[in-house]
């Protein structure tokens, strides 16, 4: 009886390692899809301007991105920190000057900029060799961008990178890449 409940737990962790697997290497594409676009819009050198490490704004600033892809830079950044190939630091910002604990007149916006502000994306051992030849003479980003070439080739970021590019919103990235293509 002490033979089952040992290999019970076992076989429900073996399983679970295994779902676990299936998504990473079904889910790996994404991870290539956003290095790709990160590698087109420059990211790693944005970072690198400011001092190997950025907030949201000033990566958008640098990237010469429009105010309104804030939202969708903010996703893409997730992606790349979740997959390991750039960093968080979360930087304590003190309270503006005058803020009472009265009335404010705050709006949602100007606590999403504070939020955004206290996150600085830095730069990893891995995405240091992102920078440019520019910049860094240790540069991979030209192998990396060879080897992510099917990807980065193919209609979806292709069209991800086109519609950040833009100045609205509208059409989506899909509806993008369908009109770059006929």
């Amino acid at each position: 009886m002490m033979a089952l409940t040992e290999t019970e737990p076992r076989r429900r962790v073996t399983r679970l390692q295994a779902h676990d697997e299936l998504w990473h290497q079904s889910l790996s594409y994404l991870k290539s899809l956003a290095l790709a676009v990160a590698l087109d819009l420059r990211i790693p050198d944005a970072i690198h301007h400011h001092g190997n490490g950025a907030t949201l704004p000033q990566i958008l600033a640098e990237t010469a991105l429009h105010p309104c892809k804030l939202r969708a830079l903010r996703r893409l950044m997730r992606v790349l920190t979740v997959s390991g190939t750039f960093s968080v630091v979360h930087v304590q910002q003190p309270p503006p000057a005058g803020s009472g604990s009265g009335d404010d007149d705050s709006t949602v916006a100007d606590a999403a900029s504070d939020d955004e502000a206290a996150v600085v994306y830095r730069l990893t051992a891995a995405s240091r060799f992102l920078v440019s030849d520019e910049v860094s003479s240790a540069t991979l980003a030209p192998f990396v961008s060879l080897a992510l070439y099917p990807i980065a080739s193919s209609q979806q970021p292709v069209g991800l990178c086109a519609w950040f590019r833009q100045e609205q919103n509208d059409p989506s990235p899909c509806g993008l890449t369908f009109q770059l293509n006929m």
